[in-house]
């Protein structure tokens, strides 16, 4: 698991992305390609649920040391 420092801005482009293919209407491409993309957007997906689990425990963490010194 990566506990370090989440790059800035990381979040909002991977949001930002997500939100641009979501918008792409199934008509605009061909099955294939739909299909990859829907899995592209289950990935972005994942990977913001990721970041967020770990900047949670990364502030516990945080919040634990404050309390410990």
């Amino acid at each position: 698991m990566h506990t370090g420092a989440i790059p800035n801005g990381l979040t909002a482009d991977l949001e930002a992305l997500k939100l641009r293919l979501a918008a792409l209407s199934g008509g605009e491409l061909p099955a294939d390609q739909a299909a990859a993309l829907a899995q592209q957007i289950g990935a972005i997906r994942l990977q913001l649920k990721r970041i967020a689990f770990e900047q949670e425990i990364l502030h516990e963490e945080l919040q634990r040391r404050a309390l410990d010194s």
